[in-house]
């Protein structure tokens, strides 16, 4: 299926959708959002009915989902559907996995294993839900690099650490890089004149 916009999605990225129609050729189209999408049955589905699906090999603008076993289905809650979706990355359950779901689904945020694995552990370390959240959300919504230097950096910024602070920790992090990109001298040039400026204004 010829797809607007599937760059953005990845291999083994979760998605919950609801199935339009069911074909006699093993396939069914879904819906994601306002997309459809073609997802192959490995399992029987039913119209109108909603499930999770697993992206795989999507290139050249085509996307084939494979949908994922939900033999206890209880879509009703939000937490329910937050339960099922970390059972479905192979998560043990726990409060803070549900919270995370819960907040990934009503944020519509895309997920994958890894991401949703770094998320929680960087998280738990931050020991501070209410500003952790929105951070893992701007990083999908800015498209961010998803390390933890990123996420620490921007935690940081939420909780009011003062700015002269993070510029001269990110510029500490970057000096212990072997990679000397073009965009990475930019960036230290950047940080350089930053600091310089600062300094100037504390003399004056």
């Amino acid at each position: 299926v010829e797809m607007h916009g599937t760059a953005s999605l990845k291999n083994g990225q979760i998605l919950f959708g609801k199935v339009n129609k069911v074909s006699p050729n093993q396939t069914a189209e879904v819906q994601i959002g306002h997309q459809n999408m073609i997802a192959t049955l490995d399992i029987p589905l039913r119209t109108g009915e909603r499930y999770w699906f697993q992206v795989q090999q999507p290139n050249e603008g085509k996307v084939v989902l494979k949908a994922l076993d939900s033999p206890n289905l209880n879509y009703s809650s939000l937490k329910g559907t937050a339960e099922q979706l970390t059972a479905h990355l192979g998560m043990t359950p726990e409060p803070a996995a549900t919270k995370l779901a819960e907040y990934i689904l009503k944020n519509r945020l895309p997920i994958t294993k890894e991401t949703f694995q770094s998320a929680l552990q960087w998280l738990k370390a931050a020991d501070a839900e209410e500003v952790g959240l929105p951070v893992i959300k701007t990083m999908f919504v800015q498209q961010l690099p998803f390390v933890k230097e990123v996420f620490d950096a921007l935690f940081a910024q939420a909780k009011g650490e003062p700015f002269h602070k993070l510029l001269s920790g990110l510029k500490q992090l970057m000096q212990g890089w072997d990679s000397e990109t073009r965009t990475a001298v930019k960036l230290m040039e950047v940080l350089d004149s930053l600091h310089v400026s600062r300094r100037n204004q504390l003399q004056q």
